[in-house]
């Protein structure tokens, strides 16, 4: 399948792919994204490239969204330790 083209909406497992490669490929998505939990069956869940891209963009829209609350969790944290700082100079 290496070297193939394939079509956007052709199901990729009718075209060689096997569990191997989904298991390589779902392992290289992880590794691109620094997300580890992509798991080998999301190919079978999304079997073509289409279905594929519009998933991976979902997750790492998400894995943005978490990374933007977990950002303010941590300027909260430190706006709080700022004040509390601040409090006890002045007392």
């Amino acid at each position: 399948m290496l070297g193939t083209e394939v079509a956007a909406n052709a199901a990729l497992m009718s075209m060689g792919l096997d569990s191997i490669a989904a298991v390589e490929f779902a392992s290289a998505v992880g590794e691109a994204v620094g997300k580890t939990s992509f798991s080998a069956i999301m190919l079978f869940d999304h079997p073509t490239v289409d279905s594929i891209t519009s998933y991976l963009a979902a997750e790492l829209a998400e894995l943005e969204a978490q990374k933007a609350e977990s950002l303010e969790r941590v300027a909260a944290l430190r706006r709080t330790k700022q004040d509390r700082s601040s409090a006890l100079r002045c007392v």
